[in-house]
Formats: structure tokens, C-alpha cells, sequence
């Protein structure tokens, strides 16, 4: 009778260890939870914050168009609601660097978006003109993660996302795209916006496709002028393995109707370079009221370690000024 004991006092034992390592799972899988759901919120809050500090930056440059001076004279405190509030900062008479002056006519503003549920902050600043001549002139630095460009657009489906205006493909999507603080185009300060692909050993081609987009400060109606000028730079990595590569910067209008301003898809590395495009009209019955910067990578499988490799794009400086 003994040894009949002693089993039952393992098999009891042994219950014991099991419920606790169900136990442990569990909770485990409830912080993990609770962690989703908290970056989830977070990330959510800061892009509403941002979208506060863009409509301070409207404010603000309305403000001063309409004879405010740009200096502490447009700070201004919004409260929406115990939640929401908008704070513009100031106005300045300097570029972005702080210290060179601008021209009379244009000023930086620089707001910022507060939600208070999470204690989330983002700001936005912007250089805004004035000729007298109703000429207005907007210009995107990147000074953080999701920069002046919060919104991601779709991985896939039919939005046009090669230079000819079309989609491409069903691959599993890789790469990233990110804030890259340490690369500036010339003259600009705070960081560019990157967007990189990796190739890998297995299986067949890679790609990364998508945009980013910001609700522009202000609309800009049918018949409108817009010029364009951006810097951009790339870097192949392997050009023999890079199928293709494409940027592109497009305006969007209220009924979703899109339009693309800019687009190089040459495989080559591009230092730094300025692209413009000049004299684009607003079609008659639009109205404009968001920007998109995109990507289409495609690179082949690598064949082995020598040829594995990334490649780059990078954006910085863009600038319109609408008559």
C-alpha cells in the first residue's frame, strides 16, 4: 500500500506544477494584453495630437496674416475640452536654424497638440509667407518619428504607388520607414524621413511599399498655382539587384482624387538633390487638402552573403508655395 501512496502524492504534485504553469501563462498573456492595448492608445493619441498642432499652425498663421507680428504676440492657449487642447507657442523671425533671418514676409510658427488622458505631446512647425499678393508658402521640416507626416497609407491594394501610376505585386511586405535625425538636406535642420529594404537569402524578390500623410495647414482651392520644390537623396546599395525604385510625392484632394506632383524611379545613388516641379494647377472642382510622400522597393533575393544588402530613400525640405 506504500508505493500507492507515493504515486498518488506525485500525481498530485504534478497537478499542482501544471495549474501553476497555466496560471503563470495567463497572467502573462494578460499584461501582454494590457501592454497592446496601452501602445495602441498611445500611438492613437499622438497622432490626434499632431493633428491639434497642425490646426494651432493654421490658427496661428491666419493670425498673423491678418496683422498679429510674429512673435510672442501669436501665442495662444485652445482649450477644446478636458482632453484636447492646442497651444501655439510663438511666431519667430528666423529659419529653422534659429538664427538666419527671414525675409519680412514669411514667419515659422510652431504649435503643439496636448491630449491629456496619456500626458501625449507632439509639436509641429512650419514657415509660412505672405506676399501680399494671397501667395502662401509651406515648408515640411522632420523633427520627429512620425515628423510632419503621421498618417501611414496602405501596404497593398490598388493605390498607384510606381512613378507610372500603377500598383505592382502581391509579395509579403518588409522594410521600414523612420525618422533619421542624423542626415539633413542641405540648409535643413532636425532630421529627414527614410524609407529602407532589406534583401534576405530565401525565397524570391522583396518589397516595400506605402506612403505617408499630413493634412496640409490650410486648402487649396480649383485654379490655384502650386510650385514644388524637395530634396531627396538614395542609396542603391546593389544596383544589380535593385528591380525597382521608386519615390514619388503626391497632393491629394478632398474627394480623395489624387494627384502626382513628382516621382524618380532612376536606380541610381543621388547625393542630396533638389526637384521641382512648377506651375501645377488645381483642377476645376478640387480642393486640395492633403500631401503624400511614397515609396515602391523592389530588390531580388540575395544569391549569397556578398550580395546581401539595403537600400534607401530619403526626403527633406519640401516646400509649396501656392498663388
Amino acid at each position: 500500500m506504500q508505493p500507492n501512496r507515493q504515486t498518488g502524492a506525485a500525481t498530485l504534485m504534478g497537478a499542482v506544477l501544471l495549474l501553476t504553469l497555466i496560471t503563470l501563462m495567463v497572467v502573462v498573456a494578460l499584461e501582454m494584453s494590457r501592454s497592446s492595448v496601452g501602445d495602441s492608445a498611445m500611438l492613437n493619441d499622438g497622432h490626434e495630437a499632431f493633428f491639434l498642432a497642425e490646426s494651432g499652425i493654421e490658427v496661428a498663421t491666419k493670425n498673423w496674416i491678418d496683422g498679429v507680428p510674429c512673435d510672442g504676440s501669436l501665442a495662444q492657449t485652445l482649450v477644446l475640452d478636458s482632453r484636447r487642447t492646442i497651444v501655439i507657442e510663438q511666431g519667430f523671425a528666423t529659419d529653422f536654424d534659429g538664427i538666419t533671418a527671414l525675409p519680412v514676409d514669411q514667419c515659422r510658427i510652431r504649435a503643439r497638440g496636448e491630449i491629456a488622458t496619456l500626458g501625449v505631446v507632439q509639436v509641429a512647425e512650419y514657415i509660412a509667407a505672405d506676399t501680399g499678393g494671397g501667395s502662401t508658402q509651406i515648408e515640411y521640416q522632420f523633427p520627429s518619428d512620425i515628423g510632419d507626416f503621421p498618417t501611414s497609407g496602405p501596404a497593398s491594394g490598388g493605390y498607384p504607388y510606381r512613378c507610372n501610376n500603377t500598383g505592382n505585386g502581391s509579395l509579403s511586405e518588409v522594410g521600414n520607414t523612420t525618422w533619421d535625425s542624423g542626415n539633413n538636406a542641405p540648409g535643413s535642420v532636425g532630421g529627414s524621413f527614410r524609407a529602407q529594404l532589406w534583401s534576405w537569402f530565401f525565397g524570391g524578390s522583396r518589397i516595400h511599399r506605402g506612403y505617408r500623410e499630413a493634412t496640409l495647414p490650410s486648402t487649396i482651392v480649383a485654379g490655384s498655382t502650386v510650385d514644388l520644390s524637395l530634396y531627396f537623396a538614395k542609396i542603391m546599395g546593389n544596383a544589380s539587384r535593385v528591380q525597382n525604385h521608386h519615390m514619388y510625392l503626391d497632393l491629394v484632394a478632398t474627394d480623395g482624387t489624387n494627384y502626382r506632383l513628382w516621382c524618380n524611379e532612376q536606380i541610381s545613388d543621388f547625393g542630396w538633390t533638389n526637384a521641382t516641379t512648377l506651375g501645377w494647377i488645381v483642377p476645376a472642382g478640387k480642393t486640395i487638402d492633403r500631401i503624400r510622400i511614397g515609396y515602391y522597393f523592389r530588390v531580388r533575393r540575395a544569391r549569397n552573403l556578398s550580395e546581401f544588402f539595403a537600400t534607401y530613400g530619403w526626403w527633406d525640405a519640401i516646400q509649396l508655395t501656392i498663388n
